[in-house]
């Protein structure tokens, strides 16, 4: 049987363009992925300044909302609307017996970041914008102490926060599965510990009231579905810039999807977006 070396060749040309094209959809998905990094940041003074999001000035002399990935801080006061369900949301979570209480706990959590980032620390962002009060965005981060630390596991560890929110791939690499299953872990540490926000915790209005919440949360799910199958959103939505909530208003848009869409960003045409 003769050897049909032009046949070899062919195969080995396909073989060769399918492990190129591999390789640059990866490369091109690392660079799209790819997050900023602000070194040598400083905390700025700011009425709004939490546990979880505050503001800071970049070694470049720029000035940033940050909001952190992956931890929930309590409401440090409830101006808004907005702040008032939220805290209410928060004072069931911590089985707490009030609002004061979880307010309390919150201006706790902001003077614990103000400690921690009295040094100059690192900004991990790639500009996803989060939902805040005002007309100004706060931008999605990673923060790393002067120390190294993460911020959000510090605060989750020091019982300063819930693992709770938006997340993404961290810097070092670490799945957001995973990242939250350890963020989880360690609040669950933190509430066995009875440190931070868990000293005051009651678990019987914790069990109580989470319970109360999980029905109205039902209900708000079914509404939700009731209305997207009958409309699609009606106002736009940018692929670069809206948060991960937003993009789910979409239909056929699910947090994994969204959290890919997130991920890849920033997209310059259409292509990139369909790719």
């Amino acid at each position: 049987m003769a050897f049909d070396f032009r046949h070899c060749w062919d195969m080995a040309m396909i073989f060769l363009r399918v492990i190129l094209l591999g390789l640059l959809f990866a490369f091109a998905g690392r660079v799209a992925g790819a997050m900023e990094v602000w070194e040598r940041c400083v905390l700025l003074p700011w009425q709004h300044n939490d546990g979880d999001s505050f503001l800071v000035r970049t070694a470049g002399g720029e000035e940033h909302r940050i909001r952190l990935y992956f931890v929930d801080a309590p409401e440090t006061a409830a101006e808004a609307e907005a702040d008032r369900r939220r805290l209410r949301e928060q004072t069931a979570y911590f089985g707490l017996e009030s609002a004061s209480q979880t307010i309390h706990a919150g201006r706790e959590a902001a003077r614990f970041t103000a400690a921690a980032l009295s040094g100059p620390f690192t900004v991990h962002t790639a500009r996803a914008v989060a939902p805040g009060r005002g007309n100004v965005p706060r931008l999605y981060a990673f923060v790393r102490t002067a120390e190294g630390r993460d911020l959000g596991e510090l605060l989750v560890e020091a019982g300063h926060a819930r693992a709770h929110g938006v997340g993404r791939l961290t810097p070092e690499g670490v799945r957001r599965d995973d990242q939250m299953e350890r963020l989880r872990d360690l609040e669950l540490a933190a509430a066995l510990h009875r440190i931070g926000v868990w000293r005051t915790s009651q678990p019987e209005l914790l069990v109580e009231r989470r319970a109360v919440l999980r029905s109205e949360q039902a209900e708000l799910d079914a509404l939700k579905r009731e209305i997207d199958s009958e409309d699609s959103p009606r106002h736009p939505v940018d692929p670069n810039r809206d948060p991960i909530e937003v993009l789910q208003t979409l239909r056929g848009i699910g947090p994994v999807l969204a959290e890919r869409i997130v991920f890849y960003r920033p997209y310059r045409i259409a292509d990139d977006l369909l790719r």
